[in-house]
């Protein structure tokens, strides 16, 4: 399936290719002045983003598009526009101004943006006592300015939008319309604010970091030295975000720690490295963890894991001599998953240690199984032949040292049979 989708996508690719030149083409020209004195804007940035109208409110402004302007005006030849998009006007000291909804089919467009005065947008950062704290690093982020925080340290994708608090706690950045996440961190912690208006001050106070430590363990139960685990967390993909993540290598014993961790729950995982030297993050082998303020958090990632037990329901008229259900990793979703993923996927069960992921258990005469070892992670019960398994997942979560003799037991699976051609199902 994943091979037919990308051969619909080629398809696709190729009939709009085939369009006559010029049919996406749009011309926008604009002038953009102050409100006050109707005087021309000297130097502003044009940005531009595309209109959905099941998502009105998301403005994804796209940095490859943005062009400079001067003396008040703009004229922008567009060979492949968007069937529909808006335009924003930023420039130093006013408010960004954003214009109604342009449609390609529309003869040449002409646009006013009358730009108002506005201060920078500001804030005031508490330490963990709650005086002012100066010199915290403070970052701004919107939808379509992502900001991220990796391994404590603050990142956005161009320098104004971030800044150091002064003496009295108090940080200025850009003016900004959208809604914003303000992120603020220091040695002694951090903050984070979502604020729908950004015109009034944010006040943000510090918490102290997290800290997290451990061990990486094989399926045998072997430390794994020199391999690379990873923290990540996103906020929502429909408000202004900030994606948090934290990378660490072990050491010779297995061993990896991260201080300056923000608090909040993470997927935690162990990537797979590709033959071609690729990271891959597969689904199946991610725990959540929660991480809080001021705590240190031991975990083991990877391990024997724990026997695994249940009893499986045949549907009537099964063959139940050797019978055989098979508890196996979950694989990429054929729809959401990359080639790479399951390049991935395969080269981990396909090696010594991976084979662990994917065991066969045969069923006794009551139907019931029981797996010794099955190490932590996401898996799927895979039905015998001619049967269909109903949506059979399960997780054996993270155990203290990697291991458990405490059995999971998954209780009763009922299978039904696989319907026979031209009949329907049960």
């Amino acid at each position: 399936m994943p091979g037919l989708c990308r051969l619909m996508l080629a398809l696709g690719w190729l009939a709009a290719s085939a369009v006559a030149p010029g049919a996406f083409a749009v011309t926008v020209s604009g002038t953009v002045v102050d409100d006050a004195t109707g005087e021309p804007v000297e130097v502003f940035v044009r940005r531009v983003c595309r209109h959905d109208p099941h998502w009105p409110h998301i403005r994804s402004w796209q940095d490859h598009l943005e062009a400079a302007g001067r003396d008040g005006g703009f004229v922008w030849d567009w060979p492949r526009a968007w069937w529909a998009f808006r335009i924003r006007i930023e420039a130093e000291g006013y408010h960004p101004a954003v214009s109604r909804v342009i449609r390609r089919e529309e003869e040449n467009p002409r646009l006013t943006f009358r730009l108002k005065p506005a201060a920078a947008t500001t804030g005031t950062v508490r330490g963990v006592d709650g005086e002012p704290a100066e010199h915290v690093s403070v970052l701004l982020a919107t939808v379509s300015r992502r900001g991220r925080v990796s391994n404590g340290m603050l990142f956005s994708r161009a320098g104004d939008e971030e800044t150091l608090t002064d003496a009295d706690g108090v940080f200025r950045l850009p003016p900004e319309t959208d809604p914003c996440t303000i992120v603020a961190a220091s040695d002694e912690g951090y903050a984070i604010v979502t604020m729908e208006d950004p015109g009034e001050p944010a006040v943000l106070t510090l918490e102290p970091w997290s800290r997290l430590e451990g061990r990486l363990l094989d399926p045998a139960g072997r430390p794994m030295p020199k391999r690379r685990v990873v923290l990540r967390r996103t906020l929502s993909e429909d408000s202004p975000y900030v994606t948090i993540s934290h990378r660490m290598t072990t050491d010779e014993r297995g061993r990896f720690e991260a201080g300056r961790v923000p608090p909040g729950t993470y997927q935690f995982f162990q990537p797979v490295v590709t033959d071609a030297g690729q990271e891959v993050w597969l689904m199946g082998r991610m725990h959540w963890l929660e991480l809080r303020a001021g705590e240190t958090v031991a975990a083991t990632l990877g391990g024997r894991g724990r026997p695994v037990t249940g009893r499986v329901v045949l549907p009537a008229g099964a063959d139940r001599a050797d019978a055989v259900v098979t508890l196996q990793l979950q694989t990429p979703h054929w729809n959401h998953g990359r080639p790479i993923d399951f390049d991935g996927y395969r080269q981990l069960v396909n090696s010594e240690a991976g084979r662990a992921y994917r065991v066969e258990a045969p069923l006794d005469a009551d139907g019931r199984f029981r797996v010794e070892r099955l190490p932590p992670g996401r898996y799927r019960l895979l039905a015998p032949r001619g049967v269909l398994a109903p949506r059979a997942k399960f997780t054996i979560d993270l155990l203290p040292g990697g291991e458990s003799d405490e059995p999971l037991d998954l209780g009763e699976v009922v299978l039904r049979a696989l319907p026979v051609a031209g009949q329907a199902g049960p």
